[in-house]
């Protein structure tokens, strides 16, 4: 089956990609260290180390590897401002109820013994200088991951099942931050954004979007989480609460504008959701982030 292929191949592409990142960065990392131990330990260094690698030297190989697969693109449509910002809420919205669902889980993880869960990006981007964060996090991020697990991955998955399709973004975007505080509100977010970019076409939004969650989520949380400042706090907290709120009444309002119709041509429904998330190389992409995230609970 052609489709079977395609999704093997994306599966494998998207591996590479969760290995060669890593090996990358053990190595600049180990090659800093035994020259500028004192380096290594800076946060900064940490943060570029730990994301430009697989932007660099990861990226590259999965264009390589897929793009020449079967896509279609979806028919690009425009969204008012407004729909933006109500969709903008409902991301709010869906982090603050993933993020919740992580830290109970952290929780429950760190009962066991000897396993240490910890939010480790959340814990590294405390320490970092802001305007590196609004360069790697809020900006180059954003794109590079939007281009990954949206577009390049929507537009091939799409032509065998748009529907599946949100389902398998999410679940790859979880995966890949291989964090058990971050995989929650990642596979929300995900769906959203797979959502928005298959009923527009347009990468740009879910990009602009993008940088705004990661912008509330690590910039403005940073600042208020750092500040003595109790005004500031309460209004931030006000304000999050707000958007939360909004977010779930839009959502309810709404909810029908997300929901995408397969195309013709789309596998049947009984065989559908195997092609997709069964394919052989999907599972050497659940292998490989369950084997960092479980790396991640050891260490």
């Amino acid at each position: 089956m052609p489709q079977k292929k395609s999704v093997t191949r994306i599966g494998i592409a998207y591996a590479l990609y969760m290995i060669i990142g890593e090996v990358a960065a053990t190595l600049i990392m180990l090659f800093i260290q035994s020259v500028a131990p004192d380096l290594a330990k800076n946060a900064n260094m940490q943060l570029l180390v730990g994301t430009l690698p697989s932007y660099l030297f990861a990226f590259p190989v999965v264009y390589l590897m897929v793009r020449n697969l079967p896509k279609l693109k979806p028919y690009p449509r425009k969204i008012t401002v407004g729909w933006f910002f109500a969709v903008f809420t409902i991301c709010m919205a869906g982090m603050f109820a993933g993020a919740l669902l992580g830290q109970v889980l952290g929780k429950l993880l760190n009962l066991i013994p000897g396993v240490t869960a910890e939010n480790a990006v959340s814990d590294l981007v405390m320490q970092v200088n802001p305007a590196l964060i609004i360069l790697t996090v809020v900006i180059i991020a954003p794109i590079i991951e939007e281009f990954l697990y949206r577009k390049l991955l929507l537009d091939r998955i799409g032509p065998i099942s748009r529907q599946m399709a949100i389902i398998l973004s999410g679940l790859m975007f979880g995966l890949f931050h291989a964090n058990v505080y971050q995989f929650f509100y990642a596979f929300i977010i995900g769906m959203i954004f797979a959502s928005i970019y298959l009923n527009t076409g347009k990468i740009q939004y879910t990009i602009f979007l993008h940088m705004m969650v990661n912008f509330m989520g690590s910039v403005v949380s940073l600042y208020v989480s750092q500040g003595n400042n109790q005004v500031v706090t309460v209004a931030y907290g006000l304000f999050y609460m707000a958007l939360m709120i909004t977010g779930i009444i839009m959502f309810i309002l709404n909810c029908k504008a997300f929901m995408v119709q397969d195309i013709p041509g789309s596998l049947p429904k009984d065989i559908r959701s195997k092609t997709i998330f069964l394919a052989p190389g999907m599972f050497a992409f659940y292998v490989v982030t369950l084997l960092l995230l479980i790396l991640s609970l050891l260490m």
